[in-house]
């Protein structure tokens, strides 16, 4: 039998209690455009959306420098 915990669970979409489910991020994701559609060209291929995914990363790539930049041409070249 599966242990779950009910009082864990809230409506209330701004609740912090210890129960709420986290997703994993990059830090930068929430500060920077770029980073969050990094992020969602991410799930697009953990999703099986190779082509969107591919999209979403060759805009980042066009529109970003540095670090950024580096990370999106690297996770280009793992969907291909």
């Amino acid at each position: 039998m599966i242990d779950f915990d009910m009082d864990a669970l809230s409506l209330d979409p701004d609740s912090r209690s210890g129960g709420e489910l986290k997703t994993e991020q990059p830090e930068d994701a929430d500060e920077d455009p770029l980073g969050t559609k990094l992020s969602l060209a991410q799930e697009f291929h953990a999703i099986g959306d190779t082509e969107g995914a591919r999209a979403l990363v060759k805009e980042v790539i066009a529109e970003s420098s540095g670090a950024m930049r580096v990370r999106a041409e690297r996770f280009l070249a793992e969907l291909h």
